[in-house]
């Protein structure tokens, strides 16, 4: 057992469908941090099924979200009794794929600061009968059961989505029996209960030991008792945190073969939740989203936990061995208050959407109820997106107390709603307007993510080296428009590779045959649309930023040569996709200037200021060979590293020249080569401290002709601007 950011497991190129499902839902923290990974980043189709009345929850909250149910769809599970509680997930692609069975919610805390147990299991189609694929068709079989308690139109898309991927691949479809020569296996509270699949499970065995890790308890440590009576002659060790594990000592003083132990030094709330039992022979553990109580192991609650077996002690291995304990008496334990939620609240609210899904532009599939009775007197549906304080729509419906309707809304009433859409019950009754939580309408169109490029690879391509990337971006909005350009910025992440994992494909610039002419003109998709191209222009430059950040920088800090042709795919991506729209006059010159800054620093020597401090790649990866500048020249000339900096400079230049008709004193023009000293200056530095040679010129011609100079006279034009021991 080892730390692990949950993110880090989020990867995988293609995923068709990642199915998830959790108890608590964070929407800012998924779609900031989880959504960004790419194995989600590039996800055809995504869903989260949460519980129902955390749902509700949710929606009285109201909390920031911006592609709620329009990049991934939010399925609530809706019980008679118990909460729905799994924390499972199935990441499902043509090459393979992950079964993710944890502890952990899908929040801030879940996936990044509480103490959690997460087991990952890859699987491969080609192996149908190795675990990782057996285990695939347990969870697959998990999600088709609980999409069946989603209230309709919602269960009616997640349903067809899980059938195509069934045709798809046939082999999910095949249950596996249950085996005892298995080694890991998937526990549901559909397939039965915990307690008695565990019983089955153990059959005759004696186990000699228990050891039980849970933040929740029955309040009479019923499930203890429970134990202790099931297999008398075995010791049972209780792992509790002080404050937060809600065990009640007292509960305990007549179970002889039952101790506590203390969990020592960490701030951190203990959440997971593992069983392990020892026998004459192994090991073996229940480990998942089940708390040690009845309602989880017995009861209504829907849980999900891995069966494991045959192991070694998985009690000192926990948390990558860096977790104490101590044995500690029951009156010195001091119980937490909090309790598990088994038993949640009955929904009192009045009014209530349970679904609403637009179908079309002018299409919304409503459901709703209310139990306002015969005082009911008008209803209608209100549409709002969150920014707006009042409904842009208002639509009368049918006063019946629950109704499924097909409500057609005005014509180009959401073709400029950007991002999520609310809608609203507005009830009269008694002379009083009664509202209910707003709800993210489901926008179905836009669940499935399906770039334009139809060309074989052109995705992966992208993904794996960014080049295309504006062709693409032209094809999407020729077909979607802009927001389907915004859309495609805001999924994308190319991926970061430092040579660990294997070679990669690598990008190479050759010199091409050119048109005659290039037209500069924006293309018809973003003619006559101003406000929506300020909207492109901050989703071009929150793609630069974050790629910035989470990639070059991460280069910048590593320093690893074997990295240096990934950054140049990114940084020279970046770059050609901000002059692109410079021309286009989406990128603002001061935005282009900055970023080209950026960019340059990042690639050099980094940056020392209050504001903004950052290593260079160039320096760090000279620093961590040692200073072989021959080695380094030697990836430097196979990368065209120096050929990518020098057109990067010599076009800023040329783009600060622009905004300078005269030199000082009304002279003539500066030249190029003489503007932004400072940036020039780190290029420069960083080859005479790095023992670099210039690159000829023929290098920093092949990155301007990819770049899309206008005109062979153009690139002419810029290369004099070099310095002139590199014009050859």
């Amino acid at each position: 057992m080892k730390y692990l950011d949950y993110s880090s497991l989020l990867t995988g190129p293609g995923l068709d469908l990642a199915l998830f499902s959790t108890f608590r839902f964070d929407p800012d923290y998924f779609e900031r941090r989880l959504l960004r990974c790419p194995g989600l980043a590039g996800a055809r189709r995504i869903v989260v099924l949460m519980d129902g009345t955390q749902w509700s929850d949710l929606l009285r909250r109201e909390p920031p979200t911006r592609f709620l149910n329009r990049h991934y769809l939010v399925a609530p599970v809706h019980q008679k009794s118990g909460v729905f509680h799994p924390k499972l997930a199935l990441l499902i692609s043509p090459s393979g794929g992950q079964v993710l069975c944890g502890s952990n919610n899908l929040t801030r805390a879940g996936c990044s600061s509480n103490l959690e147990l997460l087991n990952a299991v890859p699987f491969d189609p080609g192996a149908a009968d190795a675990e990782g694929a057996l285990l695939a068709r347990e969870a697959f079989a998990f999600f088709r059961e609980a999409s069946r308690h989603v209230v309709d139109p919602i269960r009616r898309i997640v349903t067809s989505w899980l059938d195509e991927v069934a045709r798809d691949q046939p082999w999910l479809q095949a249950l596996p029996r249950r085996s005892r020569q298995r080694r890991i296996a998937l526990l549901h509270s559909y397939t039965g209960s915990l307690w008695d699949q565990l019983e089955e499970h153990l059959g005759t065995r004696s186990p000699r030991t228990f050891f039980v890790m849970a933040p929740f308890h029955d309040p009479g440590a019923d499930s203890c008792r429970r134990l202790t009576r099931r297999w008398p002659r075995a010791s049972v060790e209780l792992a509790v945190q002080q404050g937060y594990t809600n065990l009640q000592p007292g509960a305990l003083r007549k179970l002889a073969s039952v101790r506590l132990t203390e969990v020592l030094a960490t701030s951190r709330r203990l959440h997971a939740k593992l069983v392990a039992w020892s026998d004459s022979r192994s090991w073996g553990c229940l480990v998942g989203s089940a708390n040690f109580t009845r309602p989880a192991l017995d009861g209504p609650n829907t849980e999900a936990c891995l069966l494991v077996s045959d192991i070694e002690d998985p009690t000192s291995t926990l948390f990558d061995r860096q977790l104490r304990r101590r044995p500690i008496g029951l009156g010195d334990f001091e119980p937490g208050s909090a309790e598990a939620a088994d038993d949640p609240p009955e929904n009192a609210a009045p009014l209530h959407i349970d679904a609403a899904v637009l179908v079309a532009d002018d299409r919304l599939e409503l459901n709703y109820s209310h139990g306002l009775g015969s005082s009911v007197t008008a209803l209608r549906l209100e549409i709002r997106t969150p920014s707006e304080p009042r409904p842009r729509i208002a639509v009368p419906l049918c006063i019946a107390a629950r109704a499924r309707e097909v409500v057609r809304l005005p014509a180009g009433a959401l073709t400029d709603a950007f991002g999520t859409v609310l809608a609203t019950l507005s009830a009269t009754a008694g002379g009083a307007v009664i509202r209910s939580a707003p709800v993210w309408i489901v926008q179905e169109r836009h669940l499935t993510f399906e770039p334009a490029d139809t060309r074989p690879g052109g995705r992966l391509k992208v993904e794996e080296t960014g080049e295309g990337l504006t062709e693409i971006l032209d094809e999407i909005g020729a077909t979607q428009g802009i927001h389907g350009v915004i859309e495609y910025l805001q999924h994308l992440s190319i991926r970061f590779f430092d040579g660990s994992d294997g070679p990669r494909r690598r990008r190479t610039f050759r010199i091409a045959p050119r048109d005659s002419f290039v037209d500069d003109r924006p293309p018809d998709w973003l003619l006559g649309r101003r406000l929506e191209a300020a909207t492109l222009g901050e989703a071009l430059y929150e793609f630069v930023d974050r790629h910035m950040k989470l990639r070059l920088r991460k280069h910048a800090t590593r320093g690893n040569i074997n990295g240096m042709a990934n950054f140049v795919d990114i940084f020279t991506t970046l770059t050609r996709l901000l002059l692109v729209y410079y021309r286009r006059g989406v990128v603002k010159r001061s935005r282009i200037l900055q970023d080209f800054c950026r960019l340059i620093a990042l690639a050099t020597q980094g940056r020392q200021m209050e504001e903004e401090e950052f290593e260079g790649f160039l320096s760090s990866a000279f620093a961590k060979v040692g200073r072989d500048s021959a080695l380094l020249q030697e990836v430097c000339d196979e990368t065209n590293y120096l050929g990518v900096l020098r057109a990067a400079l010599v076009v800023v230049q040329d783009i600060r020249t622009e905004a300078e008709p005269t030199g000082e004193g009304g002279g003539p023009p500066a030249r190029p080569r003489d503007m932004l000293g400072t940036t020039a200056g780190l290029v420069r530095s960083a080859l005479r401290d790095c023992r670099l040679a210039e690159p000829p010129a023929e290098r920093v011609e092949e990155v301007l002709v990819w770049y899309g100079i206008p005109s062979a006279e153009e690139v002419a034009r810029l290369l004099r601007e070099l310095p002139p021991h590199a014009v050859q």
